[in-house]
């Protein structure tokens, strides 16, 4: 449900059997309207947000190429879509994102030079030139979080192309950090050791 209780926002295969699409609906009822571009075959919406000023939705899809995730932004109540991440390298992707509290910018990370080299870029809610947060190439980082006043993010770093470490084992854990920007991209602190209660749980390697 969107923040100021109009519209109900939700994943379904309304239209094609096994095709998971992006649709709005008044929440007093109505016509649905299907947000998202025209997917291919194999093609489906994975996640969305709704921005706090329920203006905007920000969907995660494999819109253009089939398995190639990318971010894309639309009106609530539908309209023009908007591809939010510049072009990728080949087998790079979109993973995690979060739109700020001041509904301006949504930060994601994304393989975006580099196939499985994780970094975190900003772009502007309605479409623009996405700007890269983070900057340091020998690191991935993961699971950014906003915080509350919208000038500052949080990510976990860990060393990159080593894999996600072991965190059962001391020396695992040491080689995670979280690391705060501000907005512009600059790293405003970088603890050791860290592992927030928000991190989704990895394998061990």
């Amino acid at each position: 449900i969107s923040p100021n209780g109009a519209r109900v926002v939700y994943l379904a295969d309304q239209s094609l059997d096994g095709l998971n699409e992006l649709w709005s609906v008044p929440l007093s009822g109505g016509t649905a309207t299907r947000l998202n571009g025209t997917l291919p075959v194999s093609g489906d919406v994975l996640d969305f947000a709704i921005s706090p000023d329920s203006a905007r939705v920000v969907y995660l899809a494999d819109q253009e190429t089939d398995t190639l995730n990318e971010l894309w932004s639309v009106p609530l109540s539908g309209g023009t879509v908007t591809k939010l991440n510049r072009t990728l390298v080949a087998g790079g992707d979109v993973q995690a994102f979060l739109i700020s509290p001041d509904s301006s910018w949504v930060v994601y990370g994304a393989d975006q030079d580099a196939d499985t080299v994780d970094k975190l870029l900003r772009a502007p809610l309605a479409g623009g030139t996405p700007r890269p947060l983070s900057s340091d190439r020998t690191r991935d980082y993961y699971a950014p979080r906003w915080s509350p006043d919208g000038e500052r993010v949080v990510a976990i770093a860990t060393p990159d192309h080593v894999g996600r470490p072991r965190l059962s084992k001391p020396e695992g854990l040491a080689q995670t950090r979280a690391i705060v920007f501000d907005r512009e991209g600059r790293t405003l602190n970088d603890a050791p050791g860290f592992m927030p209660d928000w991190m989704p749980p990895w394998p061990e390697r």
